[in-house]
């Protein structure tokens, strides 16, 4: 039988992990997340966001407005899947952006229209999790990005790179928050998955261009294969210094 998200578990992810429960009253600094696609759509968002941002061109805000994305995106549907083990779908056709702003920075959440839950099935948890990961990151991050890759014009590399610092950092610090053991366990699995294990399928549906990586103990490595693109996270993962200096650009206090 499957398990409905406590009131507890859903204020959690309204608190702490950008989800929302109810449209925005600022309707124009929210959108529907299939409306990126549109060029003219995007564009026009973009430059009703950078009103926040400031930014000096179009460029700098569609990174920016990346950085919030790709959180709003990945906080609450990956706490949902490591964490409480069920999640909502993610799709991009699913998700809206709503307008929120926690004292003066403007931190936007998600809005599903459809709260289904679904958790592991008789296929185990694997394949469930491979379900999930391909809604988030195939169809909605991959999909974005190519958009906003164009309206930028941004490059790619650049917020996939985003993308798997924040990774990182939910990972190895805030989902561990008061994590129990078997959710210390699953988050530890389903990090190792997402850095070596995820097919590129689940992780995005375009191929990426090479981003070396900067590797623990300081050396750059590229991928010296003859498929020079990545097949997972784990060729987008900066190493922890490098993190850790980048996550200073985005907007974590407030994640």
């Amino acid at each position: 039988m499957t398990a409905a998200f406590s009131n507890e578990e859903l204020d959690k992810l309204a608190g702490e992990f950008r989800f929302a429960t109810a449209p925005s009253a600022d309707r124009s600094m929210s959108i529907r997340a299939a409306d990126l696609l549109d060029p003219d759509l995007c564009i026009a968002y973009l430059d009703r966001v950078n009103a926040v941002f400031e930014a000096t061109t179009r460029t700098a805000c569609a990174s920016l407005f990346a950085k919030r994305y790709s959180c709003l995106a990945m906080a609450s549907s990956l706490y949902a899947m490591s964490v409480l083990n069920k999640c909502f779908d993610y799709g991009l056709d699913n998700c809206h952006v709503e307008s929120h702003y926690q004292g003066s920075p403007w931190l936007p959440r998600v809005r599903l229209d459809d709260r289904s839950l679904t958790q592991p099935g008789p296929l185990g948890r694997e394949a469930w999790r491979e379900s999930v990961l391909r809604r988030v990151f195939a169809d909605n991050l991959s999909r974005v990005w190519g958009s906003l890759s164009k309206a930028g014009p941004v490059s790619k590399a650049v917020l996939w790179e985003n993308t798997a610092i924040y990774v990182h950092w939910l990972y190895e610090d805030r989902f561990v928050e008061g994590a129990g053991e078997e959710e210390a366990a699953r988050l530890r699995e389903d990090y190792r998955y997402l850095m070596s294990g995820a097919p590129g399928g689940a992780v995005r549906r375009t191929r990426q261009p090479v981003v070396p990586l900067r590797c623990a103990e300081g050396r750059d490595e590229g991928i010296g294969h003859a498929d020079p693109y990545p097949q997972n996270l784990l060729f987008l993962l900066p190493g922890i210094g490098r993190a850790r200096r980048l996550l200073s650009d985005l907007p974590q206090a407030q994640t």
